[in-house]
């Protein structure tokens, strides 16, 4: 299962990011990526950098697993589990285009000081 959780996580960041930055640029001429704002170490900076660090630290488990380096959750790892997940992937995936969509021209990655 730790294929499909990368693969899921490909899908992501494909839809919410990729195409979104793709559609934006498109649209309105910006990637809408604003990078890493503030001072280094300031709050807003960190912010920025977990939330740029965030995808490869959500691959890490599956690529752990897959690395036979650490075992799945006994409980979790089970029909019910895989369908759960399942269902939260596409919900998330989903409610995150939805609330991209709503935010049209406004969207962006990172703070915009303006």
């Amino acid at each position: 299962m730790a294929g499909w959780a990368l693969a899921f996580l490909c899908l992501y960041l494909v839809f919410a990011f990729g195409l979104r930055i793709l559609a934006h640029k498109v649209r309105t001429g910006s990637t809408g990526f604003n990078g890493i704002g503030g001072e280094a170490g300031s709050l807003e900076w960190w912010g920025g950098a977990l939330f740029a660090l965030s995808p490869a630290l959500g691959a890490l488990a599956p690529v752990l697993d897959l690395a036979g380096v650490v075992d799945p959750i006994g409980v979790l790892d089970g029909r019910f589990g895989h369908q759960a997940g399942g269902g939260m992937f596409w919900g998330g995936l989903i409610s995150t285009l939805l609330a991209q969509i709503s935010m049209g021209d406004s969207w962006r990655i990172g703070v915009d000081p303006r």
